[in-house]
């Protein structure tokens, strides 16, 4: 370094730094090394982007090929294909998690798609090493007929209908 004085956000890094024993940046540094290994053993879309989504009507799902061949869709845009938002008190996944997990519409699905929900595909979709989280293309259709037959039987709730028309 030059000897300037650290600006924003570098000089609350650098107080950070001088607070820490060496034995507490040395244990950060091995979980960042773990970490960054561990993104590195996730499988790697090949192509695809947000930039290149998925268009169904008026609905853009963000899509990826998986160097395996595996076909994913993202969790969100899959959130939010279906209505499901992100914003609110409770996270987006935990809102969709419970609406499809919900007496009205889980009836409506395969224990393997109960499962694939639960378990979403962890990817990298980007050079910057972030994990993305995704679902098998084909696990869309599966969610749309479910939530179409709960509507046709009458099984959902007032504040999901809508979600069904959407």
């Amino acid at each position: 370094m030059d000897g300037a004085e650290p600006k924003g956000k570098a000089k609350g890094a650098v107080a950070r730094a001088n607070s820490l024993t060496p034995e507490r940046r040395t244990e950060i540094a091995r979980q960042a090394a773990l970490a960054k290994s561990e993104i590195a053993k996730l499988p790697k879309a090949t192509h695809g982007s947000a930039d290149h989504p998925l268009r169904l009507g008026g609905i853009e799902i963000p899509c990826y090929v998986l160097e395996d061949g595996t076909r994913v869709l993202s969790q969100r845009g899959v959130m939010s294909g279906v209505g499901i938002t992100r914003g609110g008190p409770t996270a987006g996944v935990d809102r969709f998690t419970a609406f499809l997990e919900s007496a009205a519409i889980k009836p409506y699905l395969s224990q393997e798609a109960i499962t694939s929900l639960a378990n979403p595909i962890k990817f990298t979709a980007d050079t910057f090493g972030r994990v993305a989280y995704g679902y098998q293309a084909t696990l869309l259709a599966e969610i749309c007929d479910a939530i179409l037959a709960a509507r046709r039987d009458g099984a959902l709730p007032a504040r999901q209908k809508k979600l069904a028309d959407h």
